[in-house]
């Protein structure tokens, strides 16, 4: 009698064992299968995510195409795409040079001018397309709105706040041929890099392969004479002045400025 107690309580513990196996194995099932649901649920909402910044991007696009895109004239039509040495909103001129008249869109202007009796220039600041660090051209529409077969001449001076060059030099082809396609008989010249020779490498590199035009800055690279200086004044757009701090004074000053002009219209003679 207590050898059969003692078995039916073995065969009670086993089967309980077994029981608690085949529910922890179930449990652990489930937890995976509800972590893999809930992962797949976190990528269609990065994904979703994603789609919705491109939608907002389109919306944003195609209303500015109608509130802010630039009236192109019937003259000579020049759009300069560039950073903080191209435009700063509220200098109302690239960084460091003296006014609106010394940094180089000024100058080409100016040259455009001599040249043609009626010039309309234009120029953006694209800062956020050199920060992407990747897929640059979901940046387009930063551009688009200006982008016309009215125009002659883009100019391209992208790259100095390029952090992640993996793969900057597919993403600035891309941008060219996007421009080309756009823009079908105007001139495109890629400005060089003020400070950086490599990155001065991919630009020229993109401008081969795309078949534009290269204003080359690597004499001048490095060299103080054609930087601004510390305690220069300029002046802003509203009139009033400020002067070049430390962090800024190894931007173009007006000699870079000018060189820069020179180049690019040394591209366009």
């Amino acid at each position: 009698m207590k050898k059969k107690t003692i078995l039916l309580l073995t065969v009670f513990a086993v089967l309980l064992l077994a029981a608690a196996v085949f529910c922890g194995l179930k449990f652990y099932r489930y937890e995976r299968e509800q972590n893999e649901n809930i992962a797949l649920m976190n990528q269609k909402i990065a994904t979703l995510s994603e789609e919705l910044q491109d939608l907002s991007n389109t919306y944003k696009t195609d209303r500015e195409y109608y509130e802010n895109s630039h009236p192109w004239g019937n003259g000579y039509n020049w759009f300069a795409i560039g950073n903080s040495l191209t435009w700063i909103e509220s200098y109302g001129h690239g960084i460091c040079s003296t006014g609106v008249d010394n940094d180089y869109f000024g100058l080409v202007k100016a040259y455009l001018e001599t040249k043609h009796s009626e010039v309309d220039a234009f120029r953006i600041n694209a800062v956020a397309w050199e920060r992407k660090t990747s897929n640059r051209s979901t940046r387009f529409y930063l551009m688009d709105p200006h982008l016309s077969s009215a125009l002659d001449l883009v100019t391209i001076q992208l790259g100095e706040n390029v952090y992640d060059t993996t793969t900057y030099k597919e993403d600035l082809i891309d941008l060219i041929n996007h421009i080309k396609d756009r823009c079908p008989k105007a001139r495109i010249v890629v400005i060089d890099d003020f400070w950086d020779a490599g990155v001065s490498d991919l630009r020229r590199a993109a401008a081969e392969e795309t078949g534009v035009a290269f204003a080359d800055l690597s004499e001048i690279r490095g060299k103080p004479e054609y930087q601004s200086k510390e305690g220069t004044v300029f002046t802003l757009a509203d009139g009033s002045t400020d002067t070049v701090s430390k962090a800024s004074e190894t931007h173009p000053g007006d000699a870079g400025m000018r060189y820069i002009a020179d180049q690019v219209i040394g591209n366009l003679e």
